[in-house]
C-alpha cells in the first residue's frame, strides 16, 4: 500500500511476519514479529494463561507448525494441547495479542483419562477424552441419567439371589469406591433398578463392572412376567459374546464393552422395552448361556462369586459419558464449542469420530459437531 511516496509492506517470509515502511528504496521502519511455529511456543502460551497441557507427544506429531498453508490461516487444532475453563486454545497465537480461541459452554459430566480412570469435568470445561485410545475433544448433547443414583445400592431394587456390599474396592473414578454383588441360594442372581420407560423407545444402559469369580455377565432388561432381553459379555477376554431377546416388544442391539483401568470394563447396550416400566440390571452367569435371560438359566449360587459394579446409567437413544446422579435423575447440558470464523477462511476441515469432513460453505460462527473431535483446521 502506498501513501504518496511511502510504501507500507506487510509480508511473510518463512515463519516470520515482516512489517516495513519504505520511502522509495529507503527503509524507514521495520518490525519483526515471531509467528508461533513450535510446540514449545504453543505450550508456553497455554501455561502463561494458566491452562493445562496434555499429551504433548501426540500434539507434536499431529500439528504441522511449519506449514505455510497452515500458518496463513487461523487454525484451532484440538485436542491434545491446552484446556482451561471455557477455552480451547488457538495454536497460532503465542502471546495472547489476538487470540482466536474457541469458547465452550455447557457440558460437564465425566471423561476417561489416558490411564483408564474417570475424572469429573466441571461445567464449561473442554472435555479431552481418551475413550478411543488417543486424546480427542468429546462434544456431547444434552442427556439425562434416569437412574437416581449412579453408584452403590441406593436406588436399586432388592437384589435377586445374592447380596450387595458397598465401598469394597476402588472404582474407576479417582475418588469413588465401588460395590460388589455375591451370589446366594438357587435361581437367578443379579441386581436391577425399576424405572419408568416409554414403550418402544430406545434406552442405552451401561454399567462399569469387574470380575469377581464369574467369567460371564449379562446386561439385562425385563419386567414382571416379560422375560425381556440380555447382552452377554466375557470379562476374561473383554468381549461381547452374544444377545438374546424374547417377549413382545423387547429387543437389544449395539452391545459394547470398553476396557478402562485395573480390570474394569464399561458394558453397554441399547434396549427397547415392551412396557411402560422396565427393570434394567446385571445378571451373574455360571457359564456362557447359548440363549435365555437369567430367568431361563437359574443355578445354585456360590457365595464367593458374583461381580463388582459401579457407575450405572440409563439414557435415551445412545451411550454418552457417565453422569453422576445422587438422589434424582440428573441432566448434563449440551456442550457447545464455537468461534466466529475469521475473514479469509475458504474451507474448514474437521475430523470427527474418525471421519474427515470439509466445509466449503463458511458459516459466520463455527460450532464443533457432537462426537470425538480429533482436529479442526481453518484454511
Amino acid at each position: 500500500m502506498k501513501i504518496g511516496l511511502t510504501e507500507i509492506i506487510d509480508a511473510k517470509i518463512g515463519t516470520t511476519q515482516i512489517n516495513k515502511i519504505m520511502r522509495g528504496t529507503v527503509l524507514i521502519w521495520e518490525k519483526v514479529v515471531a509467528v508461533v511455529n513450535t510446540l514449545a511456543d504453543y505450550i508456553a502460551r497455554v501455561l502463561a494463561a494458566s491452562g493445562i497441557v496434555e499429551n504433548e507427544t501426540q500434539l507434536d506429531l499431529e500439528v504441522d507448525f511449519t506449514s505455510q498453508a497452515y500458518l496463513d490461516a487461523i487454525a484451532i487444532y484440538n485436542p491434545n494441547g491446552g484446556k482451561k475453563v471455557g477455552k480451547i486454545y488457538d495454536v497460532r497465537d503465542t502471546d495472547n495479542t489476538s487470540p482466536n480461541d474457541i469458547t465452550v459452554t455447557g457440558g460437564g459430566g465425566t471423561r476417561l483419562l489416558a490411564d483408564g480412570t474417570l475424572e469429573a469435568v466441571p461445567f464449561e470445561m473442554p472435555k479431552i477424552d481418551y475413550s478411543t485410545g488417543s486424546a480427542k475433544f468429546l462434544i456431547e448433547p444434552e442427556r439425562t441419567n434416569n437412574f437416581t443414583y449412579y453408584n452403590g445400592k441406593a436406588g436399586l431394587n432388592a437384589p435377586q439371589g445374592g447380596a450387595i456390599t458397598d465401598n469394597v474396592i476402588s472404582a474407576p473414578h479417582l475418588t469413588d469406591m465401588a460395590s460388589n454383588f455375591l451370589e446366594s441360594g438357587t435361581g437367578n442372581h443379579g441386581i436391577f433398578e425399576s424405572n419408568g420407560t416409554s414403550r418402544n423407545a430406545t434406552y442405552a444402559i451401561s454399567f462399569y463392572v469387574k470380575k469377581l469369580g464369574r467369567r460371564y455377565i449379562g446386561l439385562q432388561s425385563w419386567y414382571n412376567t416379560d422375560i425381556g432381553a440380555v447382552a452377554y459379555f466375557d470379562l476374561d477376554t473383554g468381549t461381547s459374546v452374544g444377545t438374546y431377546s424374547e417377549s413382545s416388544g423387547y429387543s437389544v442391539t449395539d452391545p459394547k464393552i470398553e476396557a478402562v483401568s485395573d480390570g474394569w470394563y464399561r458394558i453397554s447396550a441399547k434396549f427397547t422395552s415392551g412396557s411402560t416400566v422396565s427393570y434394567y440390571g446385571i445378571a451373574s452367569m455360571d457359564y456362557l448361556w447359548t440363549s435365555g435371560t437369567s430367568y431361563d438359566n437359574g443355578y445354585v449360587g456360590d457365595s464367593a462369586k458374583g461381580f463388582y459394579f459401579y457407575g450405572r446409567q440409563e439414557e435415551l437413544t445412545s451411550l454418552t459419558s457417565l453422569i453422576q446422579s445422587n438422589g434424582t435423575a440428573t441432566t448434563r447440558t449440551a456442550a457447545v464449542a464455537s468461534i466466529p470464523v475469521p475473514a479469509g477462511v475458504t474451507s474448514i476441515e474437521e475430523k470427527v469420530d474418525g471421519v474427515i469432513n470439509t466445509i466449503t460453505t463458511i458459516p459466520a460462527t463455527y460450532t464443533m459437531p457432537n462426537g470425538a473431535v480429533e482436529y479442526v483446521k481453518f484454511l
